[in-house]
């Protein structure tokens, strides 16, 4: 979640969305696998950075 100019980790709920998904822990999953390694997560948060600039944030 992007409050604020801060980035927070929220749990969530489909019924009570409150916020814009960028990525929802299960895809994240899916291209990570169960277990990744350091290299990957950190490709993964620079992934997620990149789109979150792109929104404008």
């Amino acid at each position: 979640m992007l409050e604020e100019g801060h980035l927070k980790v929220e749990p969530g709920s489909e019924s009570e969305p409150r916020g814009m998904l960028l990525l929802s822990r299960a895809d994240l999953a899916d291209r990570l696998g169960a277990d990744p390694d350091d290299a990957a997560l950190a490709r993964a948060a620079a992934e997620l950075d990149a789109e979150v600039r792109l929104r404008g944030a």
